[in-house]
């Protein structure tokens, strides 16, 4: 079992295999927000796994979109945010800054925005699906 590269932004070059040993093997990219990103939604969940958890990855909730969001065309694309209770409801700031290289585009973080392929701009107010990182 080993794969390499992933259809996702940011974090397409990820590797994964299997030592002959048994161990798992994870090669993170290079730029910060990649390897975030591959580490939450692969190294994380196989970490959880090997200790016995029964919920494996970041609970998922929908969210408001506070601002525009443009999903990446080809690849599933999990965008930085800000997620904040306002009323009974989780609302999203996404990153204005997505860069998956640039350090500053994690400061503040605690979700992921999940959005699927596509090319239509998701403007403020529209839903979204997002990985929380901490309790709201």
């Amino acid at each position: 079992e080993r794969f390499f590269r992933v259809a996702m932004k940011p974090g397409k070059p990820l590797t994964f295999g299997v030592h002959p040993g048994g161990a798992l093997c994870f090669g993170l990219p290079g730029n910060p927000a990649s390897s975030l990103v591959s580490f939450a939604l692969f190294v994380r969940p196989a970490l959880r796994r090997l200790l016995g958890h029964q919920d494996l990855e970041y609970p998922r909730a929908p969210v408001t979109l506070l601002g525009p969001l443009r999903p990446d065309a080809e690849r599933r694309h999990f965008a930085r945010a800000r997620v904040t209770r306002r009323g009974g409801e989780l609302c999203a700031e996404p990153l204005a800054h997505q860069g998956s290289g640039m350090l500053r585009s994690l400061v503040g973080v605690n979700a992921l925005l999940d959005t699927p392929p596509g090319s239509a701009l998701l403007p403020a107010g529209a839903q979204v699906q997002a990985l929380l990182f901490s309790g709201l």
